[in-house]
């Protein structure tokens, strides 16, 4: 795997752990997978420490792809929301300026 690739989730059905981002900036977030009514999406982790939020335009409900924008030195992960999903990947790819 690239250093400018992070994989959120593999061939899951559930959330994923948290993953540090070392590179601030663009980031394609790429999720496959049979949804069957889920909702995949990336949170980060807030300024208290402890509670995730959404990041923005980082949510599908479908397989797909969106463009994110995450600060430096954040610690993200992917959630799965809803549904019966099976498969589930869900990676990010840093894209140069």
């Amino acid at each position: 795997m690239p250093a400018s690739q992070i994989d959120l989730l593999v061939n899951v059905a559930a959330s994923g752990s948290a993953k540090a981002v070392a590179f601030g900036g663009r980031y394609l977030m790429v999720a496959t997978g049979t949804f069957s009514g889920a909702t995949v999406k990336v949170q980060m982790l807030g300024p208290d420490g402890v509670t995730y939020v959404d990041v923005p335009s980082a949510s599908l409900t479908a397989a797909g792809s969106a463009v994110v924008y995450l600060p430096w030195g954040c610690t993200v992960k992917g959630v799965i929301s809803s549904g019966p999903p099976t498969g589930i990947y869900l990676s990010l790819y840093r894209m140069e300026d």
